[in-house]
């Protein structure tokens, strides 16, 4: 009976260990979720502010969620879980920062303020050229640069290809319009600005026009990617937990029915060996006491104490 809890005990001190290292994926897998949740909290906080500090927020919980995913990956080979999933999830993560750190760059050279960056810079450009028309009185060309300005801002605010082309066609039609009439010192000023906004445009068209393309599309297909990854992962742990437990219930259950026959048993053997022997020194008695025969005796040949006291009885009679 002893030995029975005793593995018993060991089963379920087995089990409860297995169910505990479970316990730590399945929280390994909620820090994964949070940490990915995080990363693109800070990806839109990037986009929406301009604000550098996202950036810096973005790199540590970067670190973070690689060290819950090296976690995760230790844990589940603890419980010889297959780590494929991991390996993909963190495959895809990479993927997404590279494309993040990419737009980063991008953005920063384009301008994270009206003051800095391409855009300060031929926002100063056009600025200059501005007010030597305003001195000059020059209306029609003040005209020019009011349409070369809407076209810019088209583009900045809808994103869209066509404005580009309509600011270059008609910055092509202004620049000579400027040498003809004296403003030469005008001249350079617009060249810059058109350099820097077909520069501003080429990299907004390499972050991406739209949601998916671009260099926003590589990094919304990546977070897909590793959301695909994590549910995959996540249903592995929840099927192990599932497979694990089972196995628990059954292995204890066994075991306790096993340790249950063995004392059913020895109980048995135990009763046999008293009671048979008290039933039949029972009966010697009574036929003796029924037919007074003095001459009956008891036979119970053991050295117990059944015996001794059948052997007493006999030395009585």
């Amino acid at each position: 009976t002893l030995a029975g809890l005793i593995v018993l005990g060991l089963i379920t001190s087995v089990q409860l260990t297995s169910i505990e290292h479970l316990g730590e994926v399945r929280q390994d897998i909620a820090d994964v979720e949070k940490g990915v949740l995080t990363l693109r909290r800070h990806e839109k906080d990037f986009l929406t502010r301009l604000d550098p500090v996202y950036l810096d927020k973005h790199a540590s919980t970067t670190l973070a969620l690689t060290e819950s995913l090296a976690k995760l990956k230790s844990d589940m080979r603890i419980q010889d879980m297959n780590t494929s999933g991991v390996d993909n999830l963190q495959q895809s993560i990479d993927g997404y920062v590279a494309s993040f750190n990419t737009l980063a760059t991008l953005r920063s050279d384009a301008g994270l303020t009206p003051n800095i960056g391409l855009y300060g810079s031929l926002r100063d450009a056009v600025h200059q050229v501005e007010e030597s028309l305003k001195a000059g009185g020059d209306y029609e060309l003040l005209y020019q640069m009011l349409m070369l300005r809407r076209h810019e801002k088209d583009f900045m605010l809808r994103l869209d290809a066509k404005y580009v082309d309509r600011f270059t066609q008609r910055i092509d039609d202004t620049i000579p319009m400027l040498r003809e009439r004296g403003f030469h010192t005008s001249v350079p000023l617009m060249e810059k600005y058109r350099k820097d906004f077909l520069s501003l445009a080429d990299k907004l068209k390499e972050i991406g026009l739209s949601a998916d393309s671009g260099v926003s599309g590589e990094m919304r297909q990546s977070i897909r990617d590793s959301e695909a990854s994590l549910e995959t992962t996540a249903t592995a742990a929840q099927s192990e937990a599932s497979r694990l437990l089972s196995t628990t219930y059954q292995a204890l259950f066994i075991t306790f029915a096993l340790i249950v026959a063995v004392i059913f048993a020895i109980t048995k053997l135990i009763s046999n060996g008293i009671c048979k022997p008290v039933i039949s020194i029972t009966e010697r008695i009574q036929h003796i006491s029924k037919d007074l025969d003095l001459s009956q005796t008891v036979t119970h040949g053991s050295t117990d104490e059944l015996g001794q006291m059948s052997t007493s009885l006999n030395h009585l009679i």
